[in-house]
């Protein structure tokens, strides 16, 4: 499973998009008085960093990726962590993303 998020700016600095690939986690909130159905949102945060140890830290949800009672055997640092607030808010671990910068001319 993959997702791509397209960002704009406006006219003082270049858009960019992120494409999120091989998702295992994703949770997506948005307002119950969404009476719009446009798909572009105020983004207020974004974070991206690669998970380090402990994976259950960076969640906002208490589902144990690994079951608790046996060896891991998932290396949890080759995990991506992407979390992303405003009009929506947005978390996901996966294992891979690019990101692409559309230079204005």
């Amino acid at each position: 499973m993959g997702l791509r998020l397209d960002f704009t700016f406006g006219p003082e600095a270049d858009d960019v998009a992120i494409e999120l690939y091989q998702i295992i986690h994703l949770v997506f909130s948005q307002p119950l008085n969404a009476d719009n159905e446009d798909i572009c949102f105020w983004v207020g945060e974004v974070e991206l960093k690669k998970i380090e140890d402990n994976i259950q830290e960076v969640l906002s949800t208490s589902y144990p990726f690994v079951n608790q009672h046996e060896r891991v055997n998932a290396n949890l640092q080759s995990l991506i962590y992407f979390h992303l607030e405003g009009d929506i808010c947005l978390e996901v671990v996966c294992r891979n993303y690019k990101t692409f910068q559309q230079v204005k001319n």
